[in-house]
C-alpha cells in the first residue's frame, strides 16, 4: 500500500571469437569476450612455411595482422587466418668445381629432392657442408616440407695418378746411369716433387720433357695438371768436345 520502486536486473552476455587458422597455430588466444572487456588483440598465428598476412572475418574483408576488439564491443566473432607461401633460396660454394641442374630455390610444397654431384678436373668429390650437416655428406636431400634459406659448400680430395720415366735414349753404346726409376706417384695440382736426375756418357742431360721431342719441360717445384696418368720424357743434348 504505497508508491514503490522497481529494478531492472542484467545478465552479462559473452559473446564467443571463433578462428579458422587454414593449417597455422596459435596460441594465447581469447576465445570469448564480453562489454566489460578491455580492448585486446588477437594473437599472431603461425605456419611452417608460410609468413601470415592477416586476419578476415568479423574484422572484413581486407586482411589485417593487428586485428582488435574494443572495449564494448558486441556480438560473436570469427576470424579466418590468411598466408603467403615462402619460398627459400639454395645458394652454392663450388671450390673450383661445376654443376648442372641444382634448384637454387624451393618451399615446403616442393617434392624431396636429392642435390647434384658437381664435378672438378683433377678431383674427387668428397661432399656437401653447410646447412643441417655435420660432416661432409655426399648424398643431401631436402625433404618435402623444409623450411628456410639453405647453403652448400662442395669439397674436394686432389686425386692421385702415376708418372712414368722414359729416359728417351739416343743411338749410343753408352748406357743411361741412375736410371732406376721408372715411375713415381704425384698428386693433382701439387709439385712433381724430386725427379730422376740421369747421366748418359757423351750427353748432357736437358731436363724432363711431356713429349719425346719438344713438349713442355717440368721440374721438382712444377705443378701436376694433367687429368690422368703420364709419362714424363728425358731429353738430351750431344756433347761436343774440342781437339788442341
Amino acid at each position: 500500500t504505497g508508491n514503490s520502486t522497481l529494478y531492472a536486473h542484467w545478465n552479462l552476455n559473452t559473446y564467443s571469437i571463433g578462428y579458422n587458422l587454414n593449417g597455422g597455430s596459435i596460441s594465447g588466444q581469447p576465445t570469448s569476450y564480453n562489454v566489460n572487456t578491455a580492448t585486446f588483440t588477437l594473437p599472431a598465428p603461425t605456419r611452417a612455411g608460410y609468413s601470415f598476412t592477416g586476419w578476415t572475418g568479423s574484422n572484413g574483408t581486407t586482411a589485417q595482422k593487428n586485428a582488435s576488439i574494443a572495449k564494448n564491443s558486441t556480438g560473436n566473432k570469427s576470424y579466418t587466418a590468411n598466408w603467403s607461401l615462402n619460398t627459400y633460396t639454395i645458394s652454392y660454394t663450388l671450390n673450383g668445381g661445376n654443376i648442372s641442374g641444382q634448384k637454387t630455390s624451393y618451399n615446403v610444397t616442393t617434392d624431396a629432392f636429392t642435390l647434384p654431384v658437381p664435378t672438378r678436373n683433377g678431383y674427387a668429390f668428397t661432399g656437401w657442408t653447410g646447412t643441417g650437416l655435420s660432416s661432409a655428406t655426399k648424398t643431401v636431400t631436402v625433404a618435402k616440407g623444409s623450411t628456410g634459406n639453405r647453403s652448400y659448400t662442395a669439397n674436394w680430395s686432389a686425386n692421385g695418378y702415376t708418372i712414368s720415366f722414359n729416359y728417351n735414349k739416343p743411338t749410343t753404346d753408352g748406357a743411361i746411369g741412375n736410371a732406376g726409376t721408372t715411375s713415381k706417384a704425384v698428386i693433382f695440382d701439387s709439385a712433381y716433387g724430386t725427379l730422376p736426375a740421369p747421366t748418359l756418357n757423351g750427353y748432357a742431360f736437358a731436363g724432363w720433357y711431356t713429349a719425346a721431342t719438344n713438349g713442355t719441360k717440368v721440374s721438382d717445384t712444377t705443378k701436376y695438371t694433367t687429368t690422368g696418368n703420364s709419362t714424363l720424357y728425358a731429353h738430351w743434348n750431344l756433347n761436343t768436345y774440342s781437339i788442341g
